[in-house]
């Protein structure tokens, strides 16, 4: 079907309206300028999730150029539907956005890469999944639990496996790309992938030592780096690890015998050196090997609020604000948790966070905790036993803005922000540990391999695709 057929939802802001306004008001058609340069073809491919059933029910579907703003709406019948627009080229970076309804009911959405029409005529892929759940991505195949992933600036999904090798999914055409190996690296599951301000990704190994490699996209190569004061810095085995979202730097929080925290910067200097030093006035209080970092969004200063939630130590409590170096609740063992923010705060609010899952008292655990940290004085913490259906020692979790979602074995497990209500669902997703997931700029995620319950790989990749909420 061509989609340059006139009719568009109110969408003056460029920003995604709401499902009911989505597919109730149709203004103007997409691309119309007569005064403009020739236009170009912009053919457009769409993929869908293997296991996405309720996509079939589709009998309306919007085109949404953003952020312009003009949209088309047209008639569909399922999946079976083809896509092509005429735009006029200029310089302007958009994307387009793709939602397939029953009615007014939004069924699955998808954005398409970041693009310019300046260098003529060139074609986009969208993958569209169903709102709020985890789809298959076709036929793309993962079989190493331990691989790591990041996100390659202006490219899509870098990966490394265990063995070196580095792989790309370009987020233009959401195809495979195969890229040098890293000989001589790190062991796997030690440390981390990390993108870099300058478009380049930095393996960062801690357990034995710190020490880091870089990788350069656009030459294919990766480059070992030095890490100023890796030797004082010494082995921080099992350290959480935390990347700034302002600056990029890496945080090593704790690990092996250390109470400290070493800040690395990835923009290495004119030798080659990634600029690295301890946190002043943060600290811990034992080394909280296996812990979770969070840092809270009430500053951008890591004293502004960071969370650490536990460890393998049983003699520390559980949840330990490391700005302010207090410490709440039981102390035990647990380890692997996730946590998540609920909500913004602001300077000086009291910030929620809720961590579940993980190992707890040497077992898989389905309890949870709240966490109240108010900006000066000790955390309050709030048990929550058995909030998940089932324990999960590893759970993957992806996140929207109304929710957080859980995924271990089939399940997929929704707990809402604002009253923590849990409803689970079967998913075809059947990873129990491992594997690795990266979030693009368009708001999903992908999650890359693990280990299902039988031991054997959880072979394919998802992604999750978030609610539209207003």
């Amino acid at each position: 079907m061509d989609a340059r057929a006139p009719g568009a939802f109110d969408r003056t802001d460029g920003r995604r309206s709401s499902p009911s306004k989505t597919w109730r008001r149709y203004l103007m058609g997409l691309g119309m300028c007569a005064a403009c340069q020739r236009p170009a073809e912009l053919p457009v491919r769409v993929l869908f999730g293997e296991d996405s059933p309720s996509l079939n029910r589709a009998n309306n579907a919007s085109l949404v150029l953003a952020p312009d703003g003009d949209a088309f709406y047209f008639s569909v019948d399922g999946t079976d539907f083809g896509l092509s627009t005429e735009l006029s080229p200029d310089a302007t970076v958009r994307t387009l956005e793709l939602y397939l309804a029953e009615d007014e009911k939004l069924l699955g959405w998808g954005t398409s890469a970041p693009f310019t029409l300046d260098g003529g005529d060139m074609g986009l892929t969208i993958f569209v999944g169903e709102a709020g759940k985890l789809s298959t991505f076709p036929a793309l195949a993962i079989s190493d639990p331990q691989l790591l992933t990041a996100r390659a600036p202006g490219r899509g999904i870098l990966w490394v496996d265990q063995e070196g090798a580095t792989s790309l999914l370009n987020h233009y055409t959401y195809e495979v790309e195969n890229g040098s190996r890293l000989d001589d690296g790190p062991a796997a599951g030690d440390g981390g992938l990390f993108s870099n301000r300058d478009d380049s990704i930095l393996r960062i190994s801690w357990n034995t030592a710190l020490d880091a490699w870089n990788y350069d996209p656009s030459n294919d190569a990766w480059t070992t780096r030095i890490i100023q004061g890796a030797e004082e810095a010494g082995a921080r085995t099992g350290a959480a690890a935390l990347q700034n979202p302002i600056n990029g730097h890496v945080f090593v929080i704790g690990g092996g015998d250390s109470h400290d925290i070493v800040e690395i910067d990835l923009q290495a200097d004119d030798d080659g050196v990634l600029p690295a030093s301890l946190v002043q006035d943060v600290s811990l209080d034992s080394p909280r090997q296996g812990a979770t970092a969070l840092w809270l969004g009430r500053g951008d200063a890591l004293d502004a609020g960071l969370l650490v939630f536990g460890g393998s130590d049983p003699r520390q409590p559980i949840a330990l604000d490391a700005g302010q170096l207090l410490a709440s609740g039981p102390e035990e063992t647990w380890t692997g948790a996730s946590c998540t923010q609920l909500h913004p705060a602001s300077a000086g609010e009291t910030v929620e966070v809720l961590c579940f899952g993980g190992i707890r008292a040497n077992a898989a655990t389905a309890d949870a905790v709240l966490l109240k940290l108010p900006s000066e004085g000790r955390p309050e913490v709030v048990p929550m036993d058995k909030l998940l259906p089932t324990p999960m020692g590893d759970p993957a979790v992806f996140r929207d803005r109304s929710a957080m979602y859980a995924q271990s074995s089939g399940q997929l497990v929704r707990i809402t922000r604002v009253d923590l209500e849990v409803t689970q669902f079967a998913t075809a997703a059947q990873r129990e540990t491992g594997g690795s997931s990266v979030m693009l700029t368009s708001g999903v995620t992908f999650l890359f391999g693990g280990a299902a319950s039988d031991g054997g790989p959880a072979d394919r990749v998802y992604v999750f695709t978030p609610a539209v909420t207003q």
